[in-house]
């Protein structure tokens, strides 16, 4: 292992700044003065000749040379590691890639085997450290409720986790955050209800079309709502024909009026134009999400 080349890489970009900040803060207090830091990026001028060229130059008047290379790695040159073998001592490289490197790649694997290497994997750990450091240093308290839904919804996007807390983090200082203000600062679609949704079904046709829209927009995956719509069509129809045998009280109690209110032969034909659909989704006669959310739509704006 070569002890003058690092290499920190992984998807985890703030875990991967914060260390690479620290260790090269760490670098300077050790050298003080007695350093000379280049840094180099990606560029459309960059070249690797450029790199090795610099890092086989002995410093001038000082004892190290510090070489920060970033996202540098997918423009490499297979001879690129035999010169590296070859830099003096007196120069460090330190290569910063937000990415994983491949290790189905024998040359950034062999470069991997030999450089002091550090991996910053992106995982529910990993992120459940970066929600504690960021609880930490903006000193907040935030529900486990809300803090468990933003680890999930962006637990590929650890910036969009940190600045979400953060947020959240300024906010309450100052007020309690409760589920409204949390979906709007933390950028998160909150679910539809679907009970709802299936309330509105004879009793305000504009809002059902506006919830059916929601739940489709939240869920592009029409069969939950399919399911959804077949059961509690068949809850009213058992209510409304008194056979509410299986049915648990509190559901006979909810529903006792709205099945009051519809006719049965309404009831009937949309449950029936509804398991139609149902059928013709398993046979192949709508295809895909959009033809079978059409034909809930227009089943339900006929027959309500």
């Amino acid at each position: 292992m070569q002890e003058n080349i690092f290499l920190f890489h992984g998807e985890n970009t703030p875990a991967l700044k914060n260390h690479s900040q620290k260790w090269i803060e760490k670098f300077k207090d050790k050298y003080k003065d007695s350093f000379d830091l280049q840094i180099i990026e990606d560029s459309k001028t960059f070249h690797f000749q450029n790199l090795l060229l610099e890092a086989q130059t002995v410093p001038f008047l000082c004892e190290k040379k510090l070489i920060i290379a970033k996202n540098i790695l997918n423009k490499y040159e297979k001879e690129f590691l035999k010169t590296l073998k070859k830099i003096p001592d007196s120069t460090i490289i330190l290569f910063i890639e937000y990415r994983k490197i491949n290790k189905t790649d024998k040359l950034l694997a062999t470069l991997l085997k030999n450089a002091n290497t550090t991996h910053f994997e992106l995982n529910s750990e990993s992120n459940k450290k970066l929600i504690q450091e960021t609880l930490n240093k903006t000193q907040a308290a935030i529900s486990n409720k809300y803090l468990s839904l933003l680890e999930k919804t962006h637990e590929k996007n650890p910036h969009k986790l940190i600045n979400s807390i953060t947020q959240l983090a300024c906010y309450s200082h100052n007020q309690e955050i409760n589920d409204e203000i949390f979906y709007k600062l933390a950028d998160i679609q909150q679910e539809p209800n679907i009970f709802n949704f299936l309330d509105t079904i004879y009793t305000n046709k504009s809002q059902m079309l506006k919830q059916l829209k929601e739940n489709l927009d939240y869920n592009p995956d029409p069969y939950k709502l399919l399911y959804m719509l077949i059961w509690h069509l068949k809850t009213l129809l058992q209510i409304k024909n008194k056979n509410t045998n299986g049915l648990k009280p509190f559901i006979v109690k909810k529903h006792s009026n709205t099945a009051k209110k519809i006719q049965l032969n309404q009831l009937d034909n949309l449950l029936r134009q509804i398991l139609k659909i149902d059928q013709q989704s398993k046979t192949g006669l709508l295809k895909g999400n959009n033809e079978l959310a059409l034909a809930i739509e227009m089943a339900l704006v006929k027959n309500t």
